[in-house]
């Protein structure tokens, strides 16, 4: 029997479209146990990337094939994974190499999505319109370790990325600050 899977990794992302076919390096990704990708990095042919963004921007779900290794108990192996987009869209930031190369990063527009999930980062997302509990920036690393007790706050199967889904709604992150403020978990600063 062989255990969990440790870790991911994605060096080659290949994409259909019509007669082409396209291959291009993976530089990072994140992406859900279902293999919808929230965000890729790849660097490759510039035409390729045309075809990244056309897959990634197209209706229906098309597959992408990804190469790469997985590792298992220690132990390294070449995998096949078939990933789809996802249906929010992305927004596409695409830097030219030179020599007809280039770099692209889609990140997917699913407000769930967190492409950075460090606690600077989530106070930000907290602090923004989409909630309005209010809480003090020292609160953020206790309030994060109870949504991610509560399976609110899920990391995505990352590669070179440290990404997550954050699911909760606004009643349920009143309910989990509430609770933290009335344990005494977390503190008032004196002058905050």
């Amino acid at each position: 029997m062989t255990g969990p899977i440790e870790e991911f990794r994605f060096p080659t992302a290949i994409i259909r479209k019509g007669e082409h076919r396209y291959s291009l390096r993976v530089d990072r990704i994140a992406a859900n146990h279902h293999g919808r990708i929230y965000m890729i990095g790849v660097i490759g042919d510039a035409s390729a990337i045309r075809g990244m963004g056309a897959v990634l921007g197209g209706k229906g779900d098309r597959a992408i094939a990804m190469t790469g290794l997985q590792v298992t108990d220690g132990q390294v192996q070449t995998a096949l994974y078939t990933c789809t987009r996802i249906e929010e869209g992305y927004r596409r930031h695409v830097h030219r190499l030179g020599l007809g190369m280039a770099h692209a990063v889609f990140v997917g527009r699913d407000p769930r999505f967190l492409p950075n999930s460090h606690h600077e980062a989530l106070w930000h997302v907290l602090m923004g319109t989409r909630y309005t509990t209010p809480m003090l920036r020292d609160w953020v690393p206790e309030i994060v370790g109870r949504l991610k007790a509560e399976g609110l706050l899920r990391p995505t199967m990352n590669f070179r990325c440290r990404c997550g889904l954050l699911t909760a709604k606004p009643e349920q992150l009143d309910q989990i600050v509430a609770a933290a403020v009335r344990s005494r978990s977390v503190a008032f600063r004196e002058g905050a």
